[in-house]
């Protein structure tokens, strides 16, 4: 699986604003993401994913899903062409989002983590990975996506 996103790239496209829409501060994030750039979602509340797939989809982002299970979230990243990211919703329904983490990374796909849930109950092994809270605010989510941590203000893990 090849790797489509790069922080070079990110980074040129920051100050661009998205087209037909104002500058603002919002379009400068949500441009980090790219027109087209494909992003992986797994997220078990439906309604909380379907306000995410619009909104991403308003901001010219593919889709791939949204999925509720690992399982389906698996049988997306064996599609091609695979995502250039991905938002996991952790604690799934009776499973948590860690299988798909693991792919993720083996591929060197960047991901955010998005839970409800204290820190601590992040295993270490994902102590580095970007996190967003629930319901995921569009520009943490760009920041995130983009490199920059999106972790709450003195929030350590």
């Amino acid at each position: 699986m090849t790797i489509r996103m790069n922080h070079q790239d990110l980074d040129a496209t920051a100050a661009r604003p998205l087209p037909g829409g104002p500058a603002t501060a919002r379009n400068d994030d949500m441009s980090r993401f790219q027109r087209g750039r494909r992003v992986l979602v797994l997220e078990n509340d439906m309604i909380l994913a379907d306000e995410l797939r619009r909104e991403l989809e308003n901001e010219g982002v593919e889709v791939l899903g949204p999925v509720a299970t690992v399982a389906e979230a698996l049988d997306l990243l064996r599609s091609e062409p695979g995502p250039d990211a991905a938002i996991l919703d952790v604690f799934l329904d009776d499973e948590v989002a860690y299988p798909v983490a693991e792919v993720l990374r083996k591929c060197g796909i960047p991901f955010v983590l998005a839970t409800n849930r204290l820190a601590w109950t992040i295993p270490r092994a994902y102590a580095d990975v970007p996190r967003v809270e629930k319901p995921v605010d569009m520009r943490r989510l760009a920041r995130a996506l983009a490199g920059r941590s999106a972790r709450p203000e003195g929030d350590p893990a």
